[in-house]
């Protein structure tokens, strides 16, 4: 708030949140869409870190827009839970073939994630959202689904709500579909 600077992250952030509303039937003005398009095309072309290209690249092929060579690289190249934004990137654009070869091949290893609270935000919580986000729209009976499901309904079990508001929109949305 109060800020002169853009902040990409937060911009795609908030167009993952608008995209999904309007797939799930809620009223948005298609002008918002239009005009977040560009800058999210422009994110898949800037130096700016891979997550955050691979990010940008899934919230736009939840607007039907895919970028299938950028997404492809960035499966290969990125470790961790950001892989599975190009890997979703991949299962909206069609190419079913790449995805199960992948899914099919491992399980999420994700490994421990550290709590980012500046820039590229992430933690446990949202790799495990971001996961599920992507395996639900993949194929709902994955192995996989049902414990990452469980995993992040008791984290949490103490306090009925995860780490940060951040948090419990990635998971909100993952276990709405």
């Amino acid at each position: 708030p109060g800020g002169t600077e853009p902040y990409p992250y937060g911009t795609v952030y908030a167009a993952n949140f608008l995209f999904e509303a309007k797939k799930a039937g809620y009223p948005v003005p298609e002008s918002s869409i239009e005009k977040l398009k560009p800058y999210l095309q422009s994110l898949l072309q800037s130096d700016q870190d891979d997550s955050l290209r691979a990010y940008a690249g899934y919230v736009l092929a939840l607007s039907g827009t895919y970028n299938v060579p950028l997404a492809k690289k960035l499966m290969e190249k990125l470790e961790g839970f950001s892989r599975y934004y190009a890997v979703a990137t991949l299962a909206m654009s069609g190419d079913m073939d790449t995805v199960k070869d992948y899914i099919y091949a491992r399980s999420p290893n994700l490994g421990k994630v550290r709590r980012n609270t500046y820039g590229y935000l992430s933690s446990d919580v949202i790799a495990e959202a971001v996961v599920l986000n992507a395996l639900v729209d993949i194929d709902v009976k994955l192995p996989a689904v049902e414990s990452l499901v469980a995993g992040l309904l008791n984290k949490a079990k103490y306090n009925g709500h995860w780490g940060s508001t951040h948090d419990n929109g990635q998971v909100l949305v993952s276990l709405g579909k």
